[in-house]
């Protein structure tokens, strides 16, 4: 089956915009917050101020009409990040233009609730689906506070030559879903089964096994998965995000993956996805160190990154708790042992303020490249905002 459906749909948009209100569907129509980012930031080049800019926007409407409906839509315009639109796995061949990207239709899916009168949930699934591994479905699901690093998305990976990384693994293609719903309050599992057209071949398909485990002191997301036919035995993978809090002073945040293995091949530490970021409130300073080791490959593609590597320390003054806002700063060192086109080392020095309140975040900074110093042009002023779902 081709993904070629997935095409731009503002018409989509206005249709629903009309016609849901005139058949009176409003106790079966639901419209989640949406996902949004928003990046800004103005730096100097070739002695001229440039302003750049990057919204990726992601919205979900759902029906609940005996079958339960959904539609997945997304726009992206973005400066940093031309082509293709970050993390997007439509169809390769359908070329994309840099700059503003139309609202398009990302994946459909339709399903039960009740499978059967039990409390199994079934849904089929046209497009994009489940990303594993951030941490973000733990407040809706499990209703726990937000907890995700923030070493992640395009606030963090704005260079075109890497991926835009943000948890461990996504679902894509045309397949089912299966999932014990609702039949616990702090755990869930699920199955997923589909046609992977990442793959570079027709009839490929892949299959993982996930579990979900939230309470107030662990969280877990874990999976298992396998695509085939691939070479001799297929080719398999598997992840867990970690997360633990003990109530007062620390929390640990972790996640660690084998995006890809074949059988015949020996696993080293470039095939890795490794994230560890111990937490430390000893308020009103709160510390947070991460280390992220690059895979070779992240969402089914190889990633250029080879061997590439960043830490961070981030020292906060805040009351988060009480007003929402802490002001601090990040040091932040990126490796590239194996890269003979870049630095193999580059350290970044950035005084910020953010704050982060129920549902959204936001962050001003002037970010400072004090290793390899290049005058004006190692300053940007970086302003983000991003929902917190």
């Amino acid at each position: 089956m081709s993904l070629r459906i997935l095409r731009p749909a503002p018409w989509l948009v206005l249709l629903l915009i009309i016609v849901v209100p005139v058949y009176g569907v409003e106790e079966t129509f639901s419209l989640p917050a949406p996902r949004l980012e928003i990046l800004s930031s103005a730096s100097v080049v070739d002695d001229e101020l440039v302003l750049q800019a990057t919204v990726d926007l992601g919205l979900e409407l759902n029906f609940h009409t005996g079958i339960e409906t959904g539609l997945l839509l997304r726009a992206y315009a973005g400066d940093f990040l031309q082509d293709p639109v970050p993390n997007a796995t439509t169809d390769p061949n359908l070329q994309t233009l840099p700059g503003l990207h139309p609202l398009y239709l990302s994946g459909v899916y339709i399903g039960s609730r009740s499978l059967f009168g039990t409390p199994l949930e079934l849904r089929y699934f046209i497009g994009d689906s489940d990303r594993f591994g951030t941490g973000r479905e733990f407040p809706s699901r499990f209703g726990m506070s937000y907890f995700a690093s923030d070493m992640r998305g395009m606030r963090y990976f704005r260079e075109t030559a890497i991926p835009v990384y943000d948890g461990l693994y996504s679902v894509y293609g045309h397949g089912l879903r299966v999932s014990t719903g609702r039949l616990s309050d702090t755990w869930e599992l699920r199955g997923y089964t589909y046609g992977d057209p990442r793959l570079e071949r027709e009839n490929r398909y892949s299959s993982d096994l996930r579990l979900l485990y939230g309470t107030s002191g662990l969280s877990i997301d874990s999976f298992l998965g396998a695509s085939y036919p691939y070479g001799d035995a297929g080719r398999y993978r598997a992840g867990t995000m970690l997360f633990f809090d003990n109530g007062s002073i620390a929390q640990f945040f972790a996640q660690i993956a084998l995006p890809a293995w074949e059988p015949m091949d020996s696993i080293s530490a470039e095939d890795l996805f490794l994230l560890f970021e111990p937490r430390l409130y000893l308020r009103p300073i709160w510390f947070a160190l991460t280390f992220f080791w690059h895979p070779t490959v992240y969402e089914q593609s190889l990633t250029n990154a080879e061997g590439y590597s960043d830490i961070q320390l981030e020292a906060m003054i805040a009351r988060m708790d009480r007003s929402g806002l802490a002001g601090g700063i990040r040091n932040g060192f990126r490796f590239r042992p194996r890269d003979p086109d870049a630095e193999q080392l580059s350290v970044r020095l950035s005084p910020f303020i953010k704050s982060r309140l129920p549902g959204y975040s936001w962050e001003l900074a002037l970010e400072t490249q004090i290793y390899p110093y290049e005058n004006l042009q190692s300053f940007t002023g970086v302003f983000s905002f991003a929902t917190e779902l």
